[in-house]
């Protein structure tokens, strides 16, 4: 039981708040150690003031965006951690199960990874992430039908951006590789150089060029 009063308690319920959308907005430029230092701010309020927020509690958002700017400073126990309390928030959330199994494929905890893939697919049967990225783990594991079902799975699921869809055909013709279905790998491979934009060939062009006539 908190020892504030109603208007105490409104300024704590604000003053967490500052520091969660500064937090977000230092998150969404990938300023990702300032990103922490505001999150950590509004952590240490939360068990006295979540219960007062107003139109839910954020927490959950919080824990996972600290969680991810942990990851991108590769303080993989912290993110972790952080994925774990932001499920426990919100269970039902598969961006959270991705985000932990992309963390434990990070430090080479490879089962529970799997495991945290498959429940975001059986929480969101058509998100293309959760399928790619058990693909990845599968095939680490050398489980290569498996690696190549669930990419198959994600290109199906039409992944978002041309950039991300050949980065799947990459991946595809690797496991491919490692099954030796050579004919298969190279397909997979002049897809993926096809969908290559052309301003990028063009880039290579231009910098051979100033090469040559320095």
């Amino acid at each position: 039981m908190s020892n504030r009063n109603r208007g105490e308690l409104i300024e704590a319920v604000e003053t967490a708040r500052a520091h969660i959308r500064r937090g977000n907005d230092y998150y969404d430029s990938g300023k990702f150690e300032k990103a922490v230092a505001e999150y950590n701010k509004a952590v240490e309020l939360e068990a006295e003031i979540a219960p007062h927020f107003w139109g839910g509690n954020p927490y959950a958002v919080v824990y996972n965006n600290r969680g991810v700017s942990y990851e991108n400073t590769e303080q993989y126990d912290k993110s972790i951690s952080d994925f774990s309390k932001a499920i426990d928030l919100e269970p039902e959330r598969a961006i959270y199960y991705i985000n932990r199994g992309r963390s434990y494929d990070m430090i080479d905890i490879k089962v529970r990874a799997v495991h945290d893939f498959s429940r975001a697919i059986q929480l969101e049967p058509d998100n293309n992430a959760a399928y790619f990225g058990r693909a990845m783990v599968h095939s680490d594991l050398r489980e290569l039908d498996r690696a190549v079902e669930d990419i198959n799975k994600a290109l199906e699921l039409n992944p978002r951006g041309p950039g991300v869809e050949t980065v799947h055909y990459l991946v595809r013709a690797e496991t491919r590789f490692k099954q030796r279905k050579f004919f298969k790998a190279f397909a997979d491979l002049w897809i993926a150089l096809a969908r290559l934009p052309l301003s990028l060939f063009q880039r290579e062009s231009d910098q051979d060029a100033a090469f040559r006539s320095g």
